[in-house]
């Protein structure tokens, strides 16, 4: 199906990267985000002192972070 849309500049940018990426077309890209979007549950996201928190399988403390920025 053909439709002709306006993108706005950084969603015109992040498509074009996955087609780069992916080594596929515009349309394809486009296709790709909105079925992720579409496959992929909305759930509510937690919220801990106005930041979002990641449900993560473990937690990062600093010297996670001083060990990764010594490689």
């Amino acid at each position: 199906m053909r439709l002709t849309v306006n993108l706005e500049e950084y969603l015109y940018l992040l498509a074009k990267s996955i087609s780069i990426a992916e080594g596929c077309s515009m349309s394809a890209a486009i296709n790709l985000l909105m079925r992720r979007k579409h496959e992929r549950p909305n759930s509510p996201r937690k919220v801990k002192g106005g930041f979002p928190v990641a449900r993560g399988k473990q937690r990062f403390t600093s010297v996670d972070v001083y060990k990764i920025q010594q490689l």
